[in-house]
């Protein structure tokens, strides 16, 4: 009996040992696997791939596979990537959806050096752009971009450029930035004159956007660029517009990658509620805070413009609701801080005019 023991020890147990570590060994190596998931497709019935990513921009993933073999993926048929991110990344994250966007930057700033693999890296500058948007510091975010854009011309993050699609004062800071970068590259052309369009140099900027818009696109980018310049034209033209624009304007921005329709929705919201056409209006804008959240100052434009397309079509307490939802998210941009300020004044007047006289 205690030989069948011995043995046991001997030969079981370390087998087992052997058999566990191996088993740990290889859930590690399956959970640190990156999974791609594709779109829906007639043709192809595959919807993953597991590998290690070791490149995604606009053109391709590229992938190597469990056995070795490097596949190219077109960026049009992916869906989504799951991978593993580090704390300080997933810390950032979490301070960027409490819209805590300055120490969120800072931890962005921390998470890039222990970052090895590029393609997450440029995620994460993309993530710093938007904080710096947020926090409206145009200039800031502007140079950040470029620079991205200069040494990743075919970056997936086209989408954060620093566009202006509302109607708000341009400070002199921004109108020097955008001067300097007006005769650059399309993109800085486009990025430039959707500022000016706000400001003394309107008639320069729309020149610039109308060259723009008649481009012979050549590539993926060019054609985003020569679609969102069609589109900041839009602004210019709200007042004139009539139904038939507005069913043109529609099948545009059908035409757009999901992530670039945010500014034109907003442009699309304006029409409409100039059209009359309020619920449509409030609908349309209320697709920005649900399906763009990272959006924080477009998001904020879209909930006040919906706002008054509410309370203009007498629906003051969903009017009211979505004010609520602006006054106490966005409470640092400047579309909360006026309606706030308006709220304040009103306050006062009503109860000035409750005093004895």
């Amino acid at each position: 009996m205690l030989l069948k023991i011995d043995l046991i020890r001997r030969n079981v147990l370390p087998l087992a040992y052997f058999g566990l570590m191996f088993l740990a060994c290889a859930s590690q190596d399956l959970a640190a696997d990156d999974l791609v998931f594709l779109k829906k497709s007639a043709i192809v019935s595959r919807s993953r791939y597991i590998g290690k990513i070791e490149e995604y921009n606009a053109i391709k993933l590229t992938l190597v596979n469990p056995a070795g073999k490097k596949l190219e993926i077109d960026s049009r048929r992916i869906s989504h990537v799951q991978t593993e991110f580090s704390s300080l990344k997933l810390k950032a994250d979490r301070l960027f959806k409490e819209k805590k966007f300055g120490v969120a930057f800072e931890q962005y700033e921390k998470a890039i050096p222990n970052e090895k693999r590029e393609w997450i890296r440029r995620e994460i500058i993309s993530k710093q752009i938007l904080c710096l948007s947020a926090q409206q510091k145009t200039v800031s975010a502007i140079s950040l971009f470029l620079a991205h854009f200069s040494s990743y011309p075919n970056t997936r993050f086209l989408h954060v450029a620093p566009l202006n699609w509302d109607s708000i004062d341009v400070d002199v800071e921004i109108q020097n930035k955008c001067g300097s970068i007006l005769s650059g590259n399309p993109l800085e052309q486009l990025i430039a004159s959707s500022w000016l369009l706000s400001g003394p140099q309107k008639t320069v900027a729309i020149k610039k956007l109308e060259k723009l818009a008649s481009i012979e696109a050549q590539n993926e980018i060019q054609r985003r660029v020569v679609h969102w310049a069609t589109m900041q034209l839009w602004r210019t033209r709200i007042d004139q517009s009539t139904k038939e624009d507005l069913d043109s304007w529609k099948a545009e921005i059908q035409k757009l990658l999901n992530e670039d329709r945010v500014g034109p929705i907003i442009v699309l919201g304006k029409l409409l509620t100039r059209l009359e056409q309020y619920d449509a209006a409030a609908i349309e804008l209320m697709k920005i805070p649900i399906r763009y959240p990272d959006r924080y100052l477009e998001c904020a434009s879209a909930l006040d413009l919906a706002v008054e397309a509410l309370t203009r079509n007498g629906k003051s307490k969903e009017a009211q609701l979505v004010l609520q939802e602006l006054t106490n998210r966005y409470t640092t941009t400047t579309r909360a801080r006026n309606r706030q300020n308006r709220a304040v004044g009103n306050q006062k007047k009503i109860n000035n005019d409750k005093r004895p006289k």
